[in-house]
């Protein structure tokens, strides 16, 4: 059963990170490092979920493909918090230039319909590739392609790119 929320669950501006150095949220899990872009979700003052972009890849062939995780403290999971946070992390994708993001998702299909609900399509398993508490775990590979933006013709700049 899940958590009844009479309380407006607040999901803050985005938090680009700019720092080196890891913070580390116990509660969550949540390890913080630049440049990644952080949704979070809040309840009365505390953090039940985030979503986070992050680099695909450091080669510059790849800086306009990110991939995203997305975390809701299990009493929260399937009241939609989960598929607002992916929602908004997937349009600041969309607003700071990115062509593509990609979701790996353990433990298979129904941990994918969020990402499903909001335009990822399927496109693969990764066999036995992970491990939780000692079962092997098959990863599902997900991925939205943002629509095409002819090369040349975005003055968007590089998704990883930061102003000083």
């Amino acid at each position: 059963e899940h958590a009844s929320h009479d309380k407006i669950v607040k999901i803050l501006i985005p938090i680009l990170t700019l720092n080196q150095k890891p913070m580390l949220n116990e509660g969550l899990g949540l390890q913080i490092t630049a440049p990644n872009i952080y949704f979070v979700a809040e309840l009365d003052g505390v953090v039940i979920g985030w979503a986070s972009l992050s680099k695909w890849s450091d080669r510059p062939a790849y800086s306009d493909t990110a991939e995203t995780s997305l975390y809701v403290k299990e009493e929260f999971r399937g009241s939609g918090i989960g598929r607002r946070l992916l929602e908004a992390i997937i349009r600041e994708g969309e607003r700071v230039g990115l062509h593509t993001v990609i979701a790996r998702i353990a433990e298979g299909k129904e941990k994918a319909s969020i990402s499903m609900a909001v335009g990822f399509e399927h496109i693969g398993i990764m066999r036995e590739v992970g491990r939780k508490l000692g079962r092997l775990l098959d990863v599902y590979l997900m991925q939205k392609i943002y629509p095409f933006e002819a090369p040349g013709t975005s003055d968007k700049g590089s998704a990883w790119s930061v102003a000083a």
